[in-house]
């Protein structure tokens, strides 16, 4: 996670970690957003962190491979 404003970045361990979208409003996701999606994120451990990414636009499509990143071991290569 890279923050903008105070130029900070977190890093999290991906095991147990939780994500879904979410389409739920047609007017905002389909008829003005052209497919966009939130995407949100919760982390386990220590510290859980949850993450909310509104309005990803064409989320269909990058969720395979973000959900083939987050599986990934650090070990593996791409």
């Amino acid at each position: 996670m890279h923050n903008l404003v105070t130029d900070g970045e977190r890093t999290f361990d991906t095991q147990g970690m939780s994500l879904y979208k979410v389409q739920d409003d047609q007017l905002r996701h389909w008829i003005l957003g052209l497919g966009t999606g939130d995407l949100h994120i919760a982390t386990t451990g220590a510290e859980t962190v949850k993450l909310d990414i509104r309005n990803i636009p064409f989320i269909d499509r990058k969720m395979p491979e973000i959900e083939r990143l987050i599986a990934m071991r650090p070990d593996q290569r791409t």
